[in-house]
């Protein structure tokens, strides 16, 4: 990532992908607001007032005239300081390096110049990576906490001060400075183990988050380790059994060969499993790999390949002549069911169900358009939905007789209705299927999207519109070094999908390596890129998620 100063910097995240930490360049690691409210106590406090606050989110530093009391004993500079109201003193809206002394009595109020680089404020980018609403904190307990160790035998006899609130001031910071980094996650995070006691180095960066193949799988308790997973043969044979009901379809309508194994995978395989289950993945197959995989299934005669540039080809498939592919029975995709008697509860696991997105439009009259909605006693200032924008136009036309004679498909203009619809004076008269999408042109347009399975967003977003029309997701294919294919998706942001988790997905249901990089520098949008052709792969995925095939677009620059 990159701070407002321009320096680049690394973020680290907790497991459900909230920032917790920064680190800059010159070896600085800053916590993140997050971090300062869960232990408020790791930081020095300088104060402000809420016009300040302002100009900070507008990505100004703090300047020494935009200090006041209290402040702190011991701010030297080049200390990492959390930035608070003078109202709401406990409670962090910014954090920064201290760039010069900000210490009680030798900092002068009176001078010029900046005194404390910003970090992380309140609701700038930073708060966007993270989907979650986090609101922001009452009131804060900044005590330090004690260390609770395990006495063995003999403790108790070696160590002079036995009694906790024997513990100075002075014994309290030397706590914190020797023991803050080693326990950060037990301290910042209520949700993560209590037994975790250091932050695990993080190589993904946002700059350029890699999320390839080798990458080591961590165990959960999640639905890929439920008791009802399919075993590795049934996973083994699932994908058999699609290959198979593949080429059985390519009989009646041809694969194009040669074709990348990634490609064939993601595009042909993936859509005829028999039946959907998290756990039904190449990586849980014994094959590990879709290249030996697809070698496995050549020494069976279902295909031919060959290797080129690292990657397995598929040359050819058998066809009607091939006895197995010719007698089989193609099957309709259903969820997984286990051979033995079902467990009590719903059958279906949470990560299984589809998400449902609802997207409206809605349109706010200028004063051009305003006349049209105050006939119809609509107060102009509000926000209305197309359906109601066609009814208004009718109460109009109604209303003023404006219904052509000779042609009740057309509408004739009055001075009002032609101004709205942003017409010439000298045309008289106009399609009546035109007119709606014209004065929805000459509005100020919003958009609102809500989820079906998501309540928190739903909260979020129940008081905020949008600005423009419903966003639609691109997915883009393009040749690089030659042959090699990869397909970009962008402007998932829009549809509240993380690109960071929405990744690891597609590297899941793609069975290819895939990277996370801003569209371009200094852009909000983030794009998500996966290794070779899997345009249905992601749209499939895309629809699991509620974006509906009309909110997609595709540009195949890879066939061109």
């Amino acid at each position: 990532m990159q701070v407002h100063s321009g320096e680049k910097a690394v973020l680290y995240t907790d497991n459900d992908g909230q920032p917790v930490w920064i680190a800059l360049e010159d070896g600085y690691l800053i916590p993140t607001l997050y971090t300062a409210w869960n232990a408020p106590f790791l930081m020095q406090r300088v104060c402000t007032v809420k016009y300040t606050l302002e100009r900070l989110q507008s990505g100004a530093d703090l300047m020494i005239p935009g200090i006041f009391d209290p402040l702190p004993e011991n701010v030297p500079p080049g200390t990492v300081v959390s930035i608070s109201l003078i109202d709401s003193p406990n409670i962090a809206v910014a954090v920064g390096i201290a760039l010069v002394d900000c210490s009680r009595g030798k900092l002068d109020t009176n001078q010029k110049g900046k005194a404390v680089q910003l970090i992380n404020v309140i609701d700038d980018k930073l708060f966007q990576l993270y989907r979650k609403k986090v609101p922001v904190p009452i009131e804060l307990d900044v005590s330090v906490p004690l260390l609770e160790t395990q006495d063995t035998p003999g403790d108790a006899e070696n160590d002079p001060v036995t009694d906790k609130s024997k513990i100075s001031a002075e014994g309290q910071d030397s706590i914190v400075n020797h023991t803050a980094e080693s326990n950060v996650i037990e301290n910042v995070n209520n949700g993560s183990s209590k037994e975790t006691s250091q932050v695990e180095e993080i190589t993904d960066t946002t700059e350029n988050i890699n999320l390839g193949e080798n990458q080591p799988e961590t165990e959960t308790d999640g639905p890929e380790n439920d008791t009802n997973s399919p075993s590795t043969a049934e996973i083994d044979d699932a994908f058999r059994r699609a290959l198979l009901q593949t080429l059985r379809k390519a009989v009646d309508s041809p694969i194009e060969v040669p074709i990348p194994s990634s490609t064939f995978l993601s595009n042909y395989v993936l859509l005829n499993l028999p039946y959907n289950h998290p756990s039904v993945q190449m990586k849980k197959t014994s094959w590990k790999k879709a290249s030996k995989f697809f070698k496995v299934m050549e020494k069976q005669s279902l295909l031919k390949g060959k290797e080129r540039g690292g990657e397995f080809v598929i040359t050819s498939l058998a066809g009607k002549n091939n006895t197995e592919v010719s007698s089989f029975t193609l099957f309709k995709p259903r969820p997984f069911e286990q051979h033995k008697p079902a467990a009590s509860g719903s059958g279906t696991t949470s990560s299984n169900k589809k998400t449902y997105l609802s997207a409206k439009e809605y349109f706010k009259p200028r004063s051009m358009t305003a006349p049209i909605f105050e006939f119809s006693k609509l107060d102009p200032s509000k926000y209305y939905t197309a359906d109601t924008i066609r009814q208004t136009l009718n109460n109009y036309i109604t209303g003023n007789s404006l219904s052509d004679p000779k042609n009740p498909k057309n509408v004739k203009l009055d001075r009002p209705l032609t101004k709205a619809l942003g017409l010439s004076p000298t045309i008289e008269s106009i399609g009546r299927d035109k007119i709606s999408s014209l004065l929805q042109s000459n509005c100020s347009q919003f958009h609102h999207i809500t989820s079906q399975n998501d309540e928190d967003l739903n909260r979020q977003t129940a008081t905020t519109l949008a600005k423009g029309p419903i966003p639609r997701i691109t997915i883009t294919t393009e040749k690089r070094a030659g042959r090699k294919v990869v397909t970009n998706v962008t402007n998932i942001e829009p549809f509240h999908l993380d690109p960071i988790a929405f990744a690891e997905e597609l590297r899941v249901a793609c069975a290819g390596s895939t990277s996370v990089n801003a569209i371009k520098e200094g852009s909000d949008l983030q794009q998500v890129m996966i290794q070779g052709h899997h345009v249905a792969a992601i749209t499939k995925t895309l629809e699991l998620k509620g974006i509906r095939p009309a909110w997609i677009d595709v540009v195949d620059k890879a066939r061109r």
